[in-house]
């Protein structure tokens, strides 16, 4: 909660702007002095908030938010994910859900939301908590100096291309 307007302020340089967003009564979207608020401001953007015990009115995230859980969950159970992971495998959840075109829709939600095609070929190749193999050294590819981990999802603002976090 303490880091949403850090999450406004990465929306804004990875996708863009919204003129408008859409929250519940939480204190972090509502607060005066909070870091949220403050961004929002600097930003220009305009916040509406729903009203207090009416869900209905802000159903399309809530059902996102459902459905991003249950995936999740499904996600560790079948790969025997520790618990301690779910940051991770949230982020990768929601990563591969808003690139993925569902429903009714023939686009994707980041297409929609940027106008552009995502570029999926960093996800093609491992699925989260796979098994690896890494190279400690970065000029010595021989065999000696290979690790085995697990993939846990697109290293964002790290290089250029293909990198990823790793345990």
């Amino acid at each position: 909660k303490g880091h949403a307007g850090n999450a406004l302020h990465s929306l804004s340089e990875d996708v863009g702007i919204p003129d408008t967003l859409i929250s519940d009564l939480a204190g972090e979207t509502t607060g005066q002095n909070t870091e949220f608020v403050r961004q929002a401001r600097q930003l220009h953007i305009r916040l509406h908030h729903t009203e207090q015990g009416r869900k209905n009115q802000n159903h399309t995230a809530e059902r996102e938010i459902g459905i991003l859980k249950t995936r999740w969950k499904r996600r560790m159970v079948n790969n025997a994910v520790p618990m301690r992971l779910w940051d991770y495998g949230l982020v990768y959840e929601a990563e591969i859900l808003s690139r993925t075109c569902r429903s009714d829709q023939d686009r994707s939600g980041l297409e929609i939301l940027t106008g552009t095609t995502p570029d999926i070929s960093e996800w093609l190749d491992f699925a989260f908590y796979d098994l690896v193999w890494y190279h400690v050294a970065a000029n010595d590819i021989t065999t000696a100096h290979r690790r085995l981990g697990r993939w846990l999802g697109i290293s964002h603002r790290v290089g250029n291309d293909l990198c990823y976090w790793i345990l």
